[in-house]
Parts: C-alpha cells; structure tokens; sequence
C-alpha cells in the first residue's frame, strides 16, 4: 500500500496530498536503503503488475510489490476514502518498522537525506525547485491588464508543457538532467545545483558492464559490456554473476523465470532453468581452501557426499527388494485364492504375468496400498481425495501442453534455419 501511494500523483479532490505523497516515498526509500545495506533481498521478479520483491528480515519472508515507474492515471470508481484509511495505519507500521530495524544495526533514525545525491537521481526533487522557481516569479510579476488572447494561449501552451515534463517516467534520468540544464538559461543557480553539477567532475570511474533498456547507443565503450536490465534481476534470483552473452543489447533475453514457482513441484523444469542449475553447482564446486589450511576439509566433505550417495542407493535397492517381495506375496495369495475356488490357475496365470510385465512395481504397490486407503475414507474425503487427483491430472496436462509447443517452437526454428541457409545456397 505505502509503495503504491508513493507512485500517485497528488490530487485534492481525492484528498491525496502532497505531504502523504512525500511520506509514503520516504518510507519507501528507507526501508529499500536498509534491505540493500544489509543485503537481506532473496528473489526479485518483474511482472505486468509490477516488480516482486522477497527479503529475509530476522528469519522471516517479507514479500511486496512495487509499481513500475510510469504515470498512473486515477480512476472515479475506486473509494480512495478507504484507501487512505488503510494508509495511514500501514504508514505508522512502516516507520515503527524501519525504526526498530535501523537501531538493530547501530544506525540513526530518520537517516539524514543528501540535497546533492538527492537532486542528481533526477526525480520529482530534481524539478521541483524548477516549477516552484518559475511559479514564484510568475506570482511577482505585475499582471497587465488587457493582455491579447495570444498571450494568455501561449501560457497555457508553456502550462502543459511544464506538467508533460513533470510526468516524465522515472526511467529516463538524461532527459530529466537535460531538462534541469536547459532551466539553467531562464532561472539563476542556487548553491545546491552548482555543487550537483561540479560533484563527479574530476572523478574517475571504470565501469565493466553498463545496464542498457534501449537498443542502440550513441557511444558505445570497448572496455564495457552491455547488457539489458534482466541481466540484474537474473542474477540476483540465481545469487551467481550470470554470463552476460545472452544479455547483450541487441538480442533476445533469455526467459525471466519466476523465482517463486517450485518447478519441480509443479512437473516442468524450463531449459534455462537447467542452465542456471548447471552454473550454480559449477560456482559451487570451484571452493578454494582457506589460506593456512590445506585439502583435508575438501577431501572430508567429499567423502560424506560419496556415502550419501552409497547409502542411499542401498536404500533403493532395499525398497526395491521389498516391493519385489511385496509383489510375490500377493501372486502367492492370489494363487490360494484360486485353488479354494477350484478355477485352473494356468491360464490365469500367465494373463497375470504378461500384464504384471508391463506395470511396473511401484504401480501394483500404489495400487495395493490405495484400494484400502480408499475403502476405509468418509464420502468427504474421498470427494478430497478425487479433487487431488484431477488437480494432478491437469498439471500433467499442463506440462504436456508446455513440451508440445516447445516441440513446436524448436520445429519452427530449425525450418526457418534451413530456409535461409537454402536462400544463401
């Protein structure tokens, strides 16, 4: 709720007011401050709705959703009355929250806000002081009276070009600065925006990967690598510097897989998903020792993963021995079933054989171990127990339907690979 309100524009007749807007966004800002000092953010996902954010604060999973960065238009049918009423409560949640969380790491609370770092993230602060500037002076002017019908156009026209460059996306941070350069010619410079201007001046910086959201560049650096902002976000998710290959700006970014999904609980793992397994075991199979100390902590906890390993192959083939048994047991069972009832057991017997050659063990385990389970349910539970089933079945469909157009999806590709080489020959 507080990183919805901290996107709203602020309207009167909704009674959304600018100091609401103001708190809502600082709230934000340190709670976001405090999670990426102490490095608590676990999985981040970009949807159609907005960014999810996962952190681990104190043990606990804190999840929360933030909007993306764009102009939100306001709509009458929404009781906003309710809304703010809810606001004002997860407001003193929020700031008890960051209060204790900040003297649990020795800091002072409220943080102390830098004017200088704050006007150069080129948001709403960056402008204000632009509009409020051109406003005062617009106050002091003397009005004349009898101004022509073209003049009073003009400002208007001035008007809405002033909040066309208000609502500009937060994502475009070279054209805001433009904007604050180009105001410079019309309103003199306070001390602030001069030391904003002269901050990084004779600074030095060395980048090796640039984060890139369009598709060409006007200069582009030999030395940098640049990627788009999915790299980021992968990265984070997988906790592993990904290979910035299939990032590159220009190409198409591999799928932006959701963190939150159990793939497999839910029947389908995804190619990439292998891939970032793969680099993820590969990261974690590269451990250096520790300097003073040699191998022997290496060779043990190798040797521990080699008897996991042994133990638990015993343990399949003790199962497996016992569904073996299992399964012998009830064909000896069935075979004293059928001499009491004096029916000839041969014919039957090899019936039984060829359809117990194409079940498998596991399956007459499971069928012998549900046919009772079943019997001994309430009509309720069994009702629970048939709408498990068909939720079973469906996710089976489901995976099925995934692999179909994969199937489909990589047919195409290698046709469209033949055709052009084709046109080539």
């Amino acid at each position: 709720m507080v990183h919805l309100f901290a996107m709203l524009p602020a309207i009167d007749r909704l009674k959304i007011e600018v100091k609401r807007i103001h708190n809502c966004r600082r709230l934000c800002h340190e709670w976001q401050a405090y999670i990426s000092r102490t490095h608590k953010l676990r999985k981040v996902f970009v949807a159609v709705k907005g960014i999810y954010y996962q952190a681990e604060v104190d043990g606990q999973k804190i999840t929360w959703l933030a909007p993306h960065a764009r102009q939100q238009v306001l709509t009458d049918d929404v009781d906003f009355n309710v809304m703010l009423t809810f606001l004002e409560f997860y407001e003193a949640l929020l700031g008890f929250v960051n209060f204790q969380l900040y003297h649990s790491i020795n800091v002072k609370y409220p943080p102390i806000l830098d004017p200088r770092l704050e006007a150069l993230a080129a948001d709403l602060y960056a402008l204000s002081r632009y509009f409020d500037a051109n406003h005062r002076a617009a106050i002091q002017e003397p009005q004349v009276a009898g101004s022509s019908r073209s003049e009073q156009e003009q400002e208007e026209s001035d008007l809405r070009l002033a909040q066309l460059q208000h609502q500009l996306p937060a994502n475009e941070p070279g054209a805001l600065m433009h904007l604050v350069q180009d105001a410079s010619s019309e309103i003199e410079e306070d001390e602030t925006t001069r030391n904003c201007k002269n901050l990084f001046q004779n600074k030095k910086i060395f980048l090796s990967r640039e984060i890139v959201d369009r598709p060409t560049q006007g200069h582009v650096y030999l030395s940098r690598e640049y990627v788009q902002p999915q790299w980021v976000y992968d990265c984070i998710n997988a906790r592993i510097i990904l290979p910035t290959e299939p990032y590159m700006v220009g190409r198409d970014p591999p799928p932006h897989l959701s963190p939150f999904v159990d793939d497999e609980a839910e029947g389908y793992v995804p190619d990439y998903a292998k891939t970032i397994r793969q680099l993820q075991a590969a990261a974690k199979s590269d451990i250096q020792p520790l300097p003073g100390t040699g191998n022997d902590e290496l060779d043990n906890s190798q040797n521990m993963l080699a008897e996991g390993f042994i133990n638990r192959t015993e343990a399949m083939e003790a199962a497996e021995k016992k569904q073996e048994m299992m399964f012998l047991e009830k064909q000896y069972h069935n075979e004293l079933k059928m001499e009491l009832q004096g029916v000839s057991s041969i014919n039957k017997l090899n019936s039984e054989d060829t359809e117990s050659k194409e079940q498998s063990l596991p399956d007459v385990e499971e069928q012998s171990a549900e046919d009772p389970s079943r019997l001994m349910m309430s009509r309720k539970k069994r009702g629970l127990y048939k709408a498990i089933e068909m939720g079973k079945q469906q996710k089976k469909e489901r995976v099925e339907k995934l692999k179909e157009r994969k199937r489909n999806i990589e047919a195409a590709q290698k046709s469209e690979k033949k055709h052009k080489k084709a046109q080539v020959s």
